[in-house]
């Protein structure tokens, strides 16, 4: 079990050195749990992937618009680290991404 793990953290790294992981082994249950931890480089990023709309900034015309990562300085609130992606977001960002490498 513990060479599937070592295996699949291999695979996450890869594909996004940035992420943290943790991995624990719970003796109760005998089984590994991943904690991965996302940098706010790599969430927008990801928000980029899940073409999350995001309020642009009036004085780049306004509204909303997928969100790209080359163009971040365009959008509304970008500088606020903790407030900028909702916790809805974040979830679904990181459930993106956890799929992407499974597959």
């Amino acid at each position: 079990m513990q060479d599937i793990v070592e295996w699949l953290v291999d695979i996450i790294k890869i594909h996004e050195p940035q992420l943290r992981i943790e991995v624990r082994h719970h003796n109760l249950k005998d089984c590994y749990a991943l904690y991965l931890t996302a940098t706010y480089k790599s969430l927008l990023k990801g928000a980029e992937l899940c073409h999350i709309k995001k309020n642009v900034k009036s004085h780049f015309g306004g509204g909303l618009r997928e969100f790209c990562f080359e163009e971040a300085q365009c959008f509304a609130g970008i500088d606020g680290r903790n407030t900028f992606l909702t916790d809805m977001e974040r979830a679904f960002i990181e459930r993106h991404m956890k799929t992407m490498y499974l597959f």
